[in-house]
């Protein structure tokens, strides 16, 4: 495989066409539109956090100092907000509008506007949404400075071990949460943050990406000793 990675880039390409299938639904049948779009289709934001983080840690295994990865690291997270922010930007006009084209903060005045209009514009950073900004690229961001930044010292074991408990922790909440009180509870309490579409989704899909490098290394390693 060459160093462009081009079967990556073609299945990002299907990827791609998958999420655009979810967000439009092309299929005249509902029924075909909700099992190969809302299901098969599912896999396509898993597969882009798994590439990201495949080629970003590729690259910082590149590095031999780790001055160089932190200006690589802060660099990459540096150009995803950018685009972050052109989005943010695309939908600015957007935001003071409900899903059924009213004004969202009607009767809202003084402090109460100005918390409604933070939590819109600044706190949906945080907790994902595509009409502030890519959910995507914000949970990508706040992914990578977690494990590209914070947990960056640590071994491929121990990175792999939080990603696997991680995800087995968010299936149980995306399955089961509402069955979960505690998990109802803290939903409650943070407006609008939807699980699946957050920074909790791209931690242990970035960190299991190194596990799928280093066991490509190993694989190419063992065939080139046989």
């Amino acid at each position: 495989m060459n160093n462009r990675y081009d079967v990556l880039d073609i299945f990002k390409l299907i990827a791609a066409i998958f999420v655009v299938g979810i967000h439009i639904g092309p299929l005249p049948n509902s029924e075909s539109n909700v099992v190969l779009f809302l299901g098969i289709g599912r896999f396509a934001v898993p597969f882009f956090l798994l590439t990201s983080g495949f080629l970003v840690h590729k690259k910082l295994m590149t590095l031999p100092s780790l001055a160089e990865r932190k200006q690589y690291t802060w660099h990459y997270l540096k150009r995803l907000f950018k685009f972050y922010l052109a989005w943010w930007l695309l939908y600015l006009w957007l935001i003071p509008l409900d899903w059924s084209g009213h004004f969202r903060f009607k009767g809202e005045h003084g402090l109460r506007l100005v918390w409604s209009l933070f939590k819109k514009y600044i706190l949906n950073f945080f907790t994902g949404s595509t009409f502030q900004g890519s959910w995507y690229i914000s949970a990508t961001i706040l992914g990578g400075i977690i494990v590209f930044v914070l947990l960056n010292r640590l071994n491929v074991l121990t990175q792999t071990a939080i990603g696997t408990i991680w995800l087995a922790i968010l299936l149980i909440v995306l399955l089961k949460g509402k069955n979960i009180p505690m998990v109802m509870t803290t939903l409650k309490h943070i407006p609008n943050f939807l699980p699946a579409e957050s920074f909790l989704v791209a931690v242990p899909f970035l960190i299991l990406a190194a596990l799928l490098l280093n066991m490509r290394a190993f694989s190419e390693e063992y065939l080139s000793c046989c």
